[in-house]
């Protein structure tokens, strides 16, 4: 994407910057289900490569029970020793068993558990129960890709950029409207269109792009989280015009007031 050239010594690249906060690789935090449990599910919470998860759920008797567990994430596995929490004259945490969370994809998981002699598999989805309001002033956002497979091998390097997108959705179709601010002084403009899905709080996405310098090809998104105060997403396109480069990274910033 030619728009995308380095910027060196950039004061506002460097505010950007600092501005940003592009998600981590793996971020599972939200709730999740199955969709034919109904009145159970996880609400996972992630803090860096930490896990815990609430899991809530029915007993033998039909009585609502809470289950609790915690570990790092190595991979894509985590896995805790089970404890349930009840009042009676007091509160009570016992130990009653051990979990372990397999993540398939960013919105396909496994629980295998095991407690109070029994034993088990439960498969999970990223439960979706709102669409994210986006702010329609749009968002201050820094870029970072990496480069490769350029048809000239020294554009084939880490690209930092920052500009401003407008994001507008019309059902399952979303339309990026990019502004890049050159280091030269210049500015460059892009549109992005893709085809997007919900899953829980995340979207993902694949489309087209052109570019007002005649740049043009493919792009998907994952991962990416939007609200009125920010929005952030990882981020692949291949330009199909002559630089034919392929770049791979994030985008992400706070909104514009």
């Amino acid at each position: 994407m030619k728009t995308l050239q380095k910027l060196a010594g950039s004061v506002w690249f460097a505010l950007m910057l600092a501005m940003s906060n592009p998600a981590a690789a793996a971020n599972y935090q939200d709730w999740w289900w199955n969709p034919s449990m109904t009145g159970a599910g996880l609400n996972i919470g992630q803090q860096g490569d930490t896990i815990a998860a609430a899991w809530y759920l029915f007993d033998g008797g039909g009585h609502p029970i809470w289950l609790t567990f915690s570990g790092q994430l190595v991979g894509n596995q985590v896995s805790g020793t089970l404890y349930r929490t009840e009042i009676s004259y007091g509160i009570i945490t016992t130990n009653v068993g051990v979990a372990t969370l397999n993540f398939y994809s960013d919105s396909v998981a496994l629980l295998n558990y095991s407690y109070d002699q029994k034993a088990g598999s439960i498969s999970l989805e990223r439960f979706t129960f709102a669409a994210p309001v986006i702010n329609p002033e749009g968002y201050l956002i820094s870029i970072s890709v990496t480069n490769t497979g350029c048809a000239n091998p020294i554009d084939n390097e880490v690209v930092l950029e920052f500009g401003a997108v407008r994001l507008l959705r019309d059902g399952s179709t979303f339309n990026f409207d990019m502004v890049i601010f050159e280091g030269d002084g210049t500015v460059g403009q892009c549109s992005l269109t893709a085809t997007a899905s919900q899953h829980g709080s995340l979207y993902q996405g694949s489309g087209s792009y052109t570019c007002d310098d005649g740049a043009a090809g493919t792009w998907s998104f994952q991962d990416m989280r939007v609200s009125p105060d920010s929005l952030f997403a990882k981020i692949s396109m291949k330009e199909t015009t002559a630089g034919a480069c392929q770049s791979d990274g994030s985008f992400g910033g706070p909104n514009l007031p």
